[in-house]
């Protein structure tokens, strides 16, 4: 049998492993964690299915590129995507997650106005600029340390379910309502500017909600596990 982490070990060894109902276990103990985990993690899966589902079809209503190659521009992007993912992951091993993933909220909400200009350029050049700006640099600024964010948010004992259900309700709010918030909020007259304010708005609840969010260790009063107390990874 494979063993346990040191953490949890540590923990049963405290006495402080329960067993029980896992859901009722997270709606109990780990509600305000698992809520805002959430929100924190919803904006970047929207932009990524915003970018599959919506706009490859966007800019190809508007006859700016055939849909094999806005097919293509998307699969380049997802290939920069697997560079950036890890990329941004490492920056915040150095400067810790919250710092990293509200600035990455903040650069989010700010660059989705020039992507969406790229888009609607009539330029088969900068649509593809576009696909790039969206995929490995805006979606990814956030999502990078998300695996890491959420692993510290659980402590041992829960940490698998409270990260699986706060990833997939984060995704949901965001991969589900994507198409069909866009399909609502784009029209010929608006263009893409109210679809713009909704993903701000999106970006500053995830910011706000990671930015409140404190981990594991902190809740625990572990001074250790403060941001400002972290130390670089050694490479």
């Amino acid at each position: 049998m494979r063993p346990e982490s040191p953490e949890f070990e540590a923990d049963r060894e405290r006495g402080e492993v329960h067993t029980g109902l896992t859901v009722a276990i997270l709606v109990t103990k780990y509600r305000r964690v698992v809520l805002l985990g959430t929100l924190g993690v919803m904006a970047p899966p929207f932009i990524q299915s915003l970018l599959a589902v919506f706009m490859v079809p966007y800019v190809v209503e508007a006859g700016v590129v055939t849909r094999e190659t806005a097919l293509y521009m998307l699969t380049l992007s997802n290939f920069v995507h697997v560079f950036t993912i890890p990329f941004f992951a490492w920056v915040s091993d150095r400067v810790g997650r919250r710092r990293t993933m509200v600035a990455g909220a903040i650069f989010s909400a700010v660059a989705i106005w020039p992507m969406f200009a790229l888009f609607d350029s009539s330029s088969p050049v900068l649509v593809a600029l576009a696909f790039v700006v969206g995929n490995p640099l805006i979606q990814t600024s956030m999502f990078g340390p998300v695996g890491a964010y959420l692993f510290e948010m659980f402590e041992p004992t829960a940490r698998y379910s409270g990260v699986s259900a706060t990833y997939q309700l984060g995704s949901l709010l965001g991969t589900g309502l994507a198409p069909l918030v866009a399909q609502e909020l784009v029209t010929a007259d608006a263009g893409t500017r109210d679809l713009g304010l909704y993903m701000v708005a999106a970006y500053v609840v995830s910011g706000l909600a990671v930015w409140f969010l404190r981990n594991a260790g902190e809740r625990r009063g572990d001074p250790a596990a403060a941001e400002p107390a972290r130390t670089p990874v050694d490479a």
